[in-house]
């Protein structure tokens, strides 16, 4: 009877042992899980801000060589020169104000632009022409003419005189005060305003020395 309750004691103790393993083997397994589940995945610290292989969007900077081109410092500051105005009736439908010369042959070749003060009368034949003395001792060779509308009518009148190989005036000696003829002794130039430019030989008094004239150069009055 004592051995038998030795035995069964023995049963009981390894069956305890045994029971005892497994709980153990299980609770190990449901913590690994756990584990698992609660561990953060590579994909989930990744950077969303942008997905592989998306362009990033462009950079709101100029690339090199893209910068705002700087205007030249040395530019003049010139009116734009027009070959030709569609309002201009041409050299016979004008009002003369000094001696008419819409006959004489066009040798010279001009350019007018305003550069500053300055009104820049570029023409070929400044050394060419002959040099004459219409006003005192002063040695000149030409006219400078100006074209321009007013009250609906067309004039043309000379303002200035020319030394040899002169092209540069004031562009203030352009007005009706200049020209010195009724009815423009009033006549201002003003911006905007298209105007016609004509270099000759001397038309503003009887003197002649050359009956030659350029073309009328047209120009916008800055």
């Amino acid at each position: 009877m004592r051995s038998e309750k030795v035995w069964m004691g023995l049963v009981v103790g390894m069956f305890g042992i045994a029971m005892s393993g497994c709980v153990f083997s299980s609770t190990s397994d449901d913590s690994s899980g756990a584990a698992a589940d609660t561990a953060t995945s590579p994909e989930s610290t990744a950077d969303t801000s942008s997905t592989v292989g998306e362009e990033a969007p462009a950079s709101s900077d100029p690339s090199p060589g893209t910068e705002p081109v700087a205007e030249s410092a040395s530019a003049p500051l010139s009116s734009d020169s027009v070959s030709s105005s569609s309002m201009f009736p041409g050299l016979g439908g004008v009002t003369w104000l000094h001696h008419n010369v819409s006959s004489w042959p066009q040798t010279a070749n001009l350019s007018a632009s305003v550069r500053g003060s300055t009104l820049r009368l570029n023409y070929d034949k400044a050394n060419s022409w002959p040099v004459g003395y219409p006003i005192g001792g002063v040695a000149l060779v030409g006219n400078a003419w100006v074209f321009f509308q007013q009250d609906g009518k067309w004039y043309g009148g000379t303002f200035e005189w020319l030394k040899p190989g002169q092209i540069d005036k004031q562009k203030s000696a352009v007005n009706g005060g200049q020209i010195g003829v009724s009815p423009v002794q009033g006549w201002r130039p003003q911006s905007g305003e298209v105007y016609g430019f004509m270099v000759s030989g001397f038309a503003r008094s009887s003197t002649r020395n050359i009956q030659e004239r350029s073309n009328v150069s047209f120009l916008t009055w800055p």
